[in-house]
């Protein structure tokens, strides 16, 4: 992948009407795209997951 697929492939991911488990599936299938977009993932999962857990 360029950053600049990459960058789109998350912004598709992490976009808030993805499918939170859908999303984490396909991150831990390319670990390397974890590693190196770890802060923006984290920024993306905890208001996600706080959002979950309030509902």
């Amino acid at each position: 992948f360029s950053s600049d697929e990459v960058q789109q492939l998350l912004d598709v991911l992490l976009s808030p009407t993805t499918n939170v488990t859908l999303g984490l599936c396909f991150l831990f299938m390319i670990p390397s795209l974890v590693e190196r977009n770890e802060q923006t993932i984290i920024e993306w999962l905890v208001p996600t997951m706080s959002s979950l857990s309030t509902d």
